[in-house]
């Protein structure tokens, strides 16, 4: 924002006027070198939170084979014992 009122403010000299287009574009490069010091801090804390967090993983073929199971359940008359069974054996 502050860049923006600086760029803003300026009073242009005249068509030839390079100390205006010089300094708007050195506030250019600022504001350019923030958003890319931004883009990294950001980076780096996406980096941090999943270290901390930790990034689950899908295995898709476990749940292929547990949508399987939740089948076969529907079809076929389990009891409980042997559905925690088959379900530990793939999930593992």
């Amino acid at each position: 924002n502050e860049a923006i009122a600086q760029i803003s403010g300026m009073q242009v000299a005249g068509s030839g006027d390079i100390g205006t287009q010089g300094k708007a574009s050195a506030i250019a490069d600022v504001v350019k070198c923030r958003e890319t010091t931004n883009q990294k801090l950001i980076s780096l804390y996406e980096k941090m939170y999943d270290k901390i967090v930790g990034t689950p993983s899908i295995d898709i073929d476990k749940i292929d084979a547990a949508t399987k199971i939740l089948e076969s359940i529907n079809t076929y008359s389990m009891d409980a014992n042997t559905i925690n069974s088959i379900i530990s054996n793939i999930i593992g």
